[in-house]
């Protein structure tokens, strides 16, 4: 009967190690990162801006210290004054640049968000090269 009642605690205790495993990697902090090409209307002044977002997918916040895009030789970091910001659940932040040109003057290997404690959430890379397109397009 004692080996009977330790078997069953052991599996049980296994299960509730599984769940917490599972309940922390689903709550972790998590960004989606998104970018696109804006046409202001034609009588403002005909300009396109690049329009950057973050959305924290996540249950906890996430400290945004700023946002950065890499190229062959160098990691840029784009700064618009409005980061750091802290983003609650379902947040999201937005960077609206009017001139975008220099940044995509070498080919870019990615574009990424980073917080205070060096983790990076990047974009995708079919978007990213459907960025680079719109990119061509809009110059």
């Amino acid at each position: 009967m004692t080996i009977l009642i330790a078997g069953y605690g052991a599996a049980l205790s296994t299960l509730v190690l599984f769940w917490n495993i599972y309940k922390w990697y689903c709550e972790r902090a998590r960004l989606a990162v998104d970018v696109k090409i804006m046409r202001e209307m034609p009588d403002v002044d005909g300009k396109d801006r690049l329009v950057v977002s973050a959305t924290n997918l996540g249950r906890r916040p996430v400290s945004v210290k700023g946002w950065a895009v890499k190229t062959n030789d160098r990691i840029r970091v784009i700064d618009s004054g409005k980061l750091p910001l802290k983003l609650q659940e379902s947040d999201s932040f937005t960077d609206v640049l009017p001139d975008f040109e220099p940044i995509f003057s070498q080919p870019v290997k990615s574009l990424f968000f980073f917080d205070f404690c060096g983790r990076e959430w990047h974009l995708k890379r079919s978007r990213l090269r459907q960025l680079a397109d719109d990119v061509k397009k809009a110059s």
